[in-house]
């Protein structure tokens, strides 16, 4: 379940979330929104389904755009990370892929 404070990403998100250098492809997925190298998804509304995966409608931002996104996520390896796809717009290119739990440094 995605709770509030807890960040996911993928390895070079974890390795930012940690204070390191992200360098350009990494991502990272809260329970507010997703987040990537110049580009943010911002959650407008959030449900889950009886069994645990989650409709994301989001407003995106990437280099001065701004555009609707439609995410699905759905929960992986025993609650420790999501597997995040989209509907995809043809503005933005929305983060999307393997989001593992960023372990606390």
């Amino acid at each position: 379940m995605l709770t509030a404070g807890a960040v996911y990403g993928n390895e070079l998100g974890c390795i930012k979330q940690s204070g390191g250098d992200g360098l350009d492809a990494w991502r990272q997925l809260t329970l507010k929104g997703i987040e990537a190298h110049e580009t943010y998804c911002e959650f407008v509304d959030l449900q889950v389904s009886s069994k645990g995966d989650y409709l994301a409608s989001a407003i995106c931002y990437s280099e001065g755009f701004v555009a609707p996104d439609l995410f699905s996520i759905s929960p992986i390896g025993e609650g420790n990370g999501f597997e995040v796809s989209n509907v995809g717009n043809d503005i933005i290119s929305s983060p999307v892929g393997i989001f593992e739990k960023c372990e606390a440094k």
